[in-house]
């Protein structure tokens, strides 16, 4: 496994609460402004971000998809969260984090969640940023 590879798996857990702060600020960004925040991100561990199948993905000198960074503000969107595992599929991309709105505990509070050919789905962490009921 290549050591960015292993930097993506390491990604979201541990994370340090200025971290979660961070991410939860960042996927509540609008998403031209998101979609700019997830590139810089990407450009900080030497990935280019590309749209492959409809959805971002972080892809490793080689053009090969290392990572798909999903955002699904609403999981009552059931086409959201079907796209997830279709492009997976579709791209072999080895890695994706899916991060779900949680709706119930108000704006801000995101789950992150890791698929990977090891872990179908695992849950990572939770973020939330201000205005949250995890925050209050």
């Amino acid at each position: 496994m290549s050591s960015k590879l292993q930097a993506l798996f390491r990604m979201f857990y541990p994370l340090s609460s200025s971290e979660q702060r961070r991410w939860a600020a960042m996927l509540s960004l609008p998403e031209p402004e998101y979609a700019s925040a997830l590139e810089a991100e990407a450009h900080k561990l030497g990935l280019r971000q590309k749209l492959l199948a409809g959805a971002v993905a972080w892809l490793d000198e080689d053009e090969r998809p290392l990572m798909l960074p999903f955002r699904i503000p609403d999981p009552r969107d059931l086409q959201a969260v079907r796209q997830v595992y279709d492009v997976i599929a579709e791209t072999g991309a080895p890695l994706a984090y899916a991060r779900v709105h949680q709706l119930p505990d108000g704006h801000g509070t995101w789950d992150i969640f890791h698929m990977s050919r090891l872990t179908w789905l695992a849950h990572c962490n939770r973020v939330s940023g201000p205005g949250s009921e995890c925050e209050a």
